[in-house]
């Protein structure tokens, strides 16, 4: 048998390692097919029909369009405790208001210490406080119902939503509390928006407070078959929500709800999806890109969201935003 000359050997067994060490090892996936995500997104308590709820299952929809093969999956929560939970990485996404995470950030009421990990992804849209009375209620003020002390029955959200906290910190800012009119024979209510509108026209309550965009459902609602007005928020008040708790000052047009003869001023907020600084950055890029190239399909989930544009996404989020999501914003324009 003719013998191979070892320097023939020698190029044979180098050529056998090089295809082992490329067989071994896979080309890199294009950017275009990275790991498909797997994320929990906790919004309002599912299966109520609220906003909160269309419009998660319509961000969920929005991304998995464009990152495919990835699920979201839609838990139930409330916009305080929203904050607590992604901290505690119960879920990747979560919705709240810039004031309420701005709160988280610095520690302060409803939460007992700072939450520093929160980032924002984008911001949706603009909430405004509106305190809504019967026709008739004797006061032209919410002042003026305090200072009489009015014996009112007031619904004023699910404990521990973003609407509940609002409408608490306002009284406060007047000086009194729920056990106060309570004391002075009213009656606090906590129930949403579309159940309490309902108690309204049932001659139940006498008022209701909702933090959410104007016109809201509820309301155009109740206010189709029954006298109601709107009380608006003193100038006082509304600059120390702002300074005190980081809402921003909100009007409500007079061209928002039939009943209403003049713009009432108020205070609002901005609902937010967070995160935290934990979330890799490539995949907060990733969904953040998701949505803006998604805009279209956004629109028409919700009237809500039918202004949205990539730099009303990427400002007022109430607390700094993810440096994945800056990235993207920052490339687009939308952050300069």
């Amino acid at each position: 048998m003719k013998k191979f000359p070892a320097v023939k050997w020698l190029a044979l067994l180098l050529a056998l390692a090089l295809l082992t060490s490329l067989a071994g090892c896979s080309a890199p996936k294009p950017a275009n097919e990275a790991e498909p995500l797997k994320l929990n997104l906790i919004g309002a308590t599912l299966g109520g029909g609220g906003v909160w709820d269309l419009i998660a299952a319509g961000i969920a929809e929005t991304i998995t369009q464009k990152l495919t093969g990835s699920t979201i999956t839609s838990i139930p929560g409330e916009g305080v405790a929203n904050v607590v939970s992604v901290h505690n990485d119960e879920a990747e996404l979560g919705l709240t208001h810039s004031s309420v995470a701005a709160a988280a950030l610095r520690g302060i009421d409803p939460y007992t210490e700072a939450i520093t990990d929160v980032r924002a992804i984008t911001g949706l849209y603009g909430s405004g406080l509106q305190f809504i009375a019967r026709q008739d209620l004797p006061v032209a003020s919410i002042q003026t119902m305090i200072e009489q002390k009015l014996k009112i029955k007031l619904a004023v959200g699910n404990p521990g939503s973003t609407g509940e906290l609002a409408t608490r910190r306002m009284l406060q800012e007047y000086g009194a509390t729920y056990a106060d009119i309570e004391a002075w024979g009213g009656k606090i209510y906590y129930k949403d928006m579309s159940e309490a509108a309902d108690m309204l026209g049932d001659g139940l309550i006498d008022a209701f407070t909702l933090l959410t965009i104007a016109p809201a459902g509820p309301v155009r609602e109740v206010a189709a078959s029954h006298a109601v007005r709107m009380l608006p928020v003193d100038p006082a008040i509304i600059a120390a929500m702002v300074e005190k708790y980081g809402y921003m000052g909100f009007t409500i047009a007079k061209d928002a709800y039939a009943f209403l003869a003049n713009d009432i001023p108020s205070f609002g907020s901005q609902v937010i999806i967070i995160t935290t600084d934990r979330m890799p950055e490539a995949d907060a890029y990733r969904i953040t890109k998701a949505l803006v190239e998604n805009l279209d399909y956004l629109h028409s989930v919700h009237n809500n969201l039918k202004e949205l544009t990539p730099e009303k996404m990427a400002n007022g989020t109430g607390v700094a935003l993810h440096p994945g999501a800056e990235k993207y914003y920052r490339e687009i324009g939308a952050v300069k």
